[in-house]
């Protein structure tokens, strides 16, 4: 249970970070987004999740660093995955 709860909250990830892309505006070839929430009609609330590093593990040479995203406030039903994709 607990895998498949990860596996569709990666989706979920994956998904909106689309949807900010296609949010994004285009200016001189730098992409800026928009740094407030975002209401969608199929999902409802996609609350703004700013860009950073992290460190993964104990070692701090292993860190990551993410793009700003959106990502629903509430879990999304299969309804609302399939209306979207």
């Amino acid at each position: 249970m607990l895998s498949k709860r990860l596996s569709g909250c990666l989706v979920l990830c994956l998904i909106f970070i689309c949807l900010v892309k296609h949010a994004c505006a285009v200016d001189n070839g730098a992409i800026t987004a928009a740094v407030s929430d975002y209401t969608s009609a199929n999902i409802g609330t996609l609350k703004y999740v700013p860009a950073g590093t992290f460190q993964r593990g104990s070692t701090p040479a292993n860190t990551i660093s993410v793009t700003a995203f959106r990502m629903s406030l509430h879990e999304i039903t299969r309804e609302q995955y399939l209306a979207i994709m």
